[in-house]
Parts: C-alpha cells; sequence; structure tokens
C-alpha cells in the first residue's frame, strides 16, 4: 500500500472513532492496525500478529502515560493497557 493510501486510511478509520474496544486477549484486523500505528510512532517493536499480547498492552500503556504527558492533552487517558474510544482519539491525533 503506498503511503499517501496508508495515511488517507488511517485518518478515515481513527477519524470517526468507530473502532472495536481492544484489550488483553483481543485478536485481528482491528489489532493488527492498532500495532502498526504503535510501530509507527515508536511504541511498539513486535510484529504486528493480531494477538493483542502483553508487548502490546505495555506499549499502549506506554502510549497513554506519553500523552497525558503531552503539553494539553485534550483528554486525561486512563493507564489501562485498554484501547477504548478515548485512546482511538488520542493515537488518531498523532495522524
Amino acid at each position: 500500500m503506498e503511503q499517501s493510501t496508508m495515511q488517507a486510511t488511517t485518518q478515515s478509520a481513527t477519524a470517526s472513532i468507530n473502532m472495536p474496544e481492544l484489550r488483553l486477549g483481543s485478536k485481528g484486523e482491528a489489532v493488527r492496525f492498532l500495532q502498526q500505528l504503535l510501530i509507527r510512532y515508536g511504541y511498539y517493536t513486535g510484529s504486528f500478529d493480531a494477538q493483542f499480547g502483553s508487548r502490546t498492552k505495555q506499549a499502549v500503556e506506554d502510549f497513554q502515560i506519553a500523552y497525558n504527558s503531552s503539553p494539553n492533552p485534550s483528554t486525561v487517558l486512563v493507564i489501562d493497557g485498554v484501547v477504548g474510544k478515548n485512546t482511538w482519539r488520542a493515537i488518531s491525533e498523532l495522524l
């Protein structure tokens, strides 16, 4: 997939925040998408295998901590390793 196509897909997919809640044990393409974003922004170094395991959970927690520490976050994220509406929204702000 070309970079511009991937960006457009990424932006449209997260803009509506119509993404499933993801947590430890989740599986599937939404997890793979999340892992790709976490890799892109330097929070995850594993392979994007569509399995929400302990490494993905730690990467999400690291993102949540970093986001809360950023200047003027739009919301304060709960540091729980769960990717719900607010965490998806925060991730989409990076795009």
